[in-house]
């Protein structure tokens, strides 16, 4: 069984992909992990650093598997680009019940909403827009 971090993590993620942010609580996450108040505050201080682990996960697996990983392959920058888009296609189709892509719902609601929220989402967008300008000699 995963450990109780994890499980949060992964709650978390879920309830504000389904929900949004602002409509998730951490009764909602308590709820859904099966988990009191005291093994929450135990791993994170606030609903908001919860959220900011969500955001540190979403930015590493863009990092490894499309910026260190598809986007840096010695292949033509078509095939990178066709790579790219199958490789968002791929997690997106994994979605039993599609509420938009999880990354850009993060960037649509919590940029405007705190700038600890808005600064890795911006950076990711800005490796992502410096490694496509790279390879596309933009």
């Amino acid at each position: 069984m995963r450990n109780t971090k994890e499980k949060i993590l992964t709650a978390t993620e879920q309830l504000i992909y389904k929900k949004g942010y602002t409509g998730t609580s951490i009764n909602d996450i308590l709820d859904e992990t099966a988990t009191g108040k005291g093994q929450f505050y135990y791993y994170f201080d606030s609903k908001k650093e919860a959220c900011l682990a969500v955001i540190d996960n979403h930015v590493k697996i863009w990092q490894t598997h499309l910026l260190n990983g598809i986007l840096s392959r010695d292949e033509s920058p078509l095939a990178n680009l066709k790579e790219m888009l199958d490789w968002i296609y791929s997690d997106h189709a994994q979605k039993k019940i599609y509420y938009g892509c999880p990354v850009g719902n993060l960037v649509i609601e919590l940029s405007a909403l705190d700038e600890d929220f808005r600064k890795p989402l911006e950076q990711l967008f800005s490796d992502l827009q410096k490694k496509l300008r790279k390879i596309y000699q933009l």
